[in-house]
């Protein structure tokens, strides 16, 4: 028989706020290097 357990809240939102925090800055850098890299060759 499988047990189904299921967590109290779907979402842990301590944990997706630490996530979040921890991936912004990546984020917002891997958007300004995709401008920049869209810049250089719409230039080139």
């Amino acid at each position: 028989m499988v047990q189904h357990r299921r967590p109290k809240a779907p979402v842990d939102w301590n944990l997706v706020r630490s996530a979040a925090r921890a991936v912004t800055p990546w984020v917002e850098l891997l958007t300004a290097l995709t401008a920049l890299a869209l810049a250089m060759t719409g230039r080139g």
